[in-house]
Order: structure tokens, then C-alpha cells, then sequence
């Protein structure tokens, strides 16, 4: 039997992800599961780091840092990875799908009626938040944002969850690629023909203060923006020709 599911999909969003790791739950997460040497070694990466500011020619004090990881390291977005590969097994099932990349989560819930969806998608995103918050995470919820994918239309014009309301978008912007809820490709298209006019503007506006050298050091990327803003505009000119 084949059952036609009504997708959904929500994007959240934490403030200061790397800063909020905490290495007494990474620990106590992973005592056990791996070497002590290796939780040692975690551990001196993790702990005991401090920062300071500098303005001028005065310099603050030192201030300890007893959580987050260094944003910018090889070793700092694996250890965060690690920190909430738990997530999968929190939400994840037949009709839920979850994609991280760092500190960015996406959900895909899939139910057999619009409201179905909209029931599933409100109780995955509690819980979602919910584990968040145990790890000592925050949710950015100005930057969360949901989404009702295919043509049909939601059974309401919001969700709300934990008292917060989220309207449904158009378009939202995942890791660069700008998802519109039909899944074409005409958001990104004006999105990157946008951008490009900028761009060219820009250059356009600049080119009277380069002299000929540097002027010829960023001819090659005018150049490659010309022909990336030319090649979108062609692709949607085309699809409004076919339709």
C-alpha cells in the first residue's frame, strides 16, 4: 500500500553553539564509551581557557571560560558533532528525518494528513527543543523558521510551540541554498540575480578608485560574476518561456 505523506520541515537555529558546549556533559556523556586517555586529552583541549579585551592601550583581565569549544579548530566541530549525535535517537523515526551539519539542524516530518503533520511536527520540534536545553543549548527562536513542502496548502497559517508562534515561509535559506516550499530552484535563481547586481554595482562603484594592477586583480572575478549572474538569469528566463 502506497500512502501519500504531507512533508513538513523546520529549521532551528542556537545562539553561541560552540560557546555553550559544556565539557562536564561531554564527559559524563562519553565516560566509558571512550579511552580515558582520549577523555583526557578532550578534556585539557576543552578546559582551562581563558580570554581577555584589548581596546587601545588598555587590556582587561583574565576571565575563565568554563564551557564551549574553540570555533575555528579542526577538533572544534567534531567534538561538537559529538556533543549531539544523540539527537538522531531523541526524534528520529519512520515519518521524522534529521540532517545536521554543526550547529545547524534540519526536520523533516512526513505525516498522512496535513494535521497529522501538524500534530507530529509540533510534538518532534518540543522535544527537539526540550534536548536542546538539557545540553545546555539555546534556541535562537528569531532565526527558527518552518516550512510546509509540496503544493498543498497547510491546514492553518502557524504553528506554535512552547507558547512561541512561527509563521509557515515561502523560502528559507539552508546552508546557502535558498529551499522555496514548491522545491524549484527559482528562489536561488533570483536570490543569486540579486546578489550579483549588487556585486556588479559594487565593483562598478569601486573601479574608479583601483589603479590599472588592481584593477586587473579583480577583473577574473568580475568576469566569473558576470557569467554566474548571466547563467541564472538565462535558466529562469527559459522556465517562464516552457511555462
Amino acid at each position: 500500500m502506497i500512502t501519500k505523506l504531507t512533508p513538513y520541515y523546520t529549521q532551528l537555529t542556537l545562539s553561541a553553539a560552540f560557546d555553550l558546549l559544556r565539557p562536564d556533559v561531554f564527559t559524563s556523556t562519553f565516560s566509558g564509551k571512550l579511552s580515558e586517555g582520549l577523555l583526557f586529552a578532550i578534556n585539557d583541549f576543552l578546559l582551562d581557557r581563558s580570554f581577555q579585551v584589548k581596546f587601545g592601550d588598555y587590556t582587561s583581565s583574565a576571565k575563565y571560560l568554563d564551557r564551549g569549544c574553540v570555533q575555528g579548530s579542526v577538533l572544534g566541530p567534531i567534538l561538537f558533532n559529538l556533543y549531539l549525535r544523540d539527537l538522531q535517537t531523541h526524534i528520529k523515526s519512520d515519518q521524522i528525518e534529521v540532517i545536521s551539519y554543526a550547529d545547524d539542524t534540519y526536520v523533516v516530518v512526513s505525516g498522512c494528513t496535513p494535521q497529522d503533520s501538524i500534530n507530529m511536527a509540533t510534538v518532534t520540534t518540543e522535544k527537539h527543543v526540550s534536548y536542546l536545553e538539557s545540553k545546555g543549548m539555546k534556541v535562537n527562536l528569531d532565526k527558527t523558521e518552518i516550512m510546509w513542502l509540496g503544493k498543498g496548502k497547510p491546514p492553518c497559517d502557524t504553528m506554535t510551540v512552547n507558547g512561541n508562534t512561527f509563521p509557515f515561509k515561502q523560502t528559507i535559506k539552508a546552508l546557502g541554498i535558498n529551499m522555496s516550499n514548491d522545491l524549484s530552484w527559482d528562489a536561488h535563481l533570483v536570490a543569486q540575480i540579486k546578489k550579483g547586481e549588487n556585486l556588479m554595482r559594487g565593483f562598478k562603484f569601486i573601479r574608479k578608485y583601483l589603479n590599472e594592477k588592481q584593477f586587473h586583480m579583480t577583473d577574473e572575478h568580475i568576469l566569473c560574476l558576470y557569467v554566474l549572474w548571466r547563467l541564472c538569469r538565462v535558466q529562469l528566463m527559459q522556465k517562464e518561456v516552457t511555462e
